[in-house]
């Protein structure tokens, strides 16, 4: 079942680019009615009341099709109302556990979903159940002040490291420890220069060995302004048009990001060319990296150096 759901997580991220009129509801509608199917050809035996099954039996069947459903991006009640069935049927499934977390956090349920991880931990501990744990203790220490904050960000790099020692291929792991690393350049007043290489190597080593993460909107952008921090501005530009194509409906606002870019972009080229006050040697080597090329959205590559200001989007 498990490569039921990665088709299907696959068969949602690519909707909408094989889908272009289609609506949100309509694909939402589409992968519950892909879910199904899946349950009903692999899975018949749930609506089965022709056969008996034991206990653990049934808590498998019932967690592997709310795991299906669990897919959608929003909280599904379908979902919960599976996976809790299956936890109470057999509490010693640390996968269930696990699963039932990742779906209450869809409904903003923090603490229920840490309780799941927590539990799920306490039968067997891995990678991912570490990195979800982890990314939902970020997320509630955003609505806790210093030094609590800090606090929980540090225990939940702690978790990372453990995730990325027990798998060192996990990429949501190796994703959210170079979100981490970036966090910490945010918080040395940008300064730090030396994490920013670590950032965008596990950015990329997320994307290489995970086939999700390569499809993962958030891993562009953050490496996107990761880049534009270390000046690599052509390498900025490929990561924002990736993200654009991640974010079909543009739902991130990435298209304003990259259109944002270009403009910063644009702007740095004529100031320099109208009012920089450069020696004319180092004035026509710059000039002379600024170049259209026939890739990206409107034909515009570029690499410069300068340290010019620009929008910035902060990790979480």
């Amino acid at each position: 079942m498990e490569n039921c759901k990665k088709e299907l997580e696959l068969y949602m991220r690519f909707y909408f680019k094989n889908n272009p009129t289609s609506t949100k509801a309509e694909e939402t509608q589409a992968v519950i009615a892909k879910a199904e199917e899946y349950i009903q050809n692999t899975l018949p035996t749930i609506v089965s009341k022709n056969h008996v099954y034991t206990t653990n039996q049934k808590a498998l069947l019932l967690s592997e099709a709310g795991k299906l459903y669990n897919v959608i991006w929003d909280y599904n009640e379908t979902a919960e109302k599976f996976l809790t069935k299956a936890v109470r049927l057999n509490p010693k499934n640390a996968d269930t556990w696990h699963e039932l977390g990742l779906c209450v956090m869809k409904r903003q349920d923090l603490e229920f979903a840490q309780s799941c991880f927590n539990i799920s931990l306490g039968i067997v501990r891995t990678a991912p159940v570490l990195t979800s744990l982890a990314i939902s203790m970020r997320l509630v220490a955003l609505n806790h002040p210093e030094p609590a904050q800090t606090e929980m960000r540090t225990k939940a790099m702690e978790l990372i490291i453990e995730a990325r020692r027990l798998d060192p291929t996990h990429g949501p792991a190796n994703a959210a420890f170079a979100t981490g690393l970036f966090y910490c350049f945010f918080s040395t007043a940008k300064t730090e220069l030396q994490y920013l290489e670590k950032v965008v190597e596990n950015y990329r080593k997320a994307l290489r060995e995970c086939e999700l993460s390569r499809t993962d909107v958030q891993v562009y952008i953050n490496m996107s302004t990761c880049l534009k921090f270390m000046e690599k501005y052509d390498e900025t530009l490929e990561s924002l048009q990736k993200s654009v194509e991640f974010d079909a409906r543009n739902e991130l606002e990435t298209r304003e990001k990259l259109d944002s870019f270009v403009k910063y972009l644009r702007n740095f080229a004529e100031s320099v060319q109208k009012k920089g006050r450069i020696k004319g040697k180092r004035l026509a080597e710059m000039v002379a990296d600024l170049k259209k090329t026939a890739s990206g959205n409107d034909g515009f590559r570029v690499k410069i150096i300068g340290n010019v200001g620009h929008e910035e989007t902060i990790p979480v």
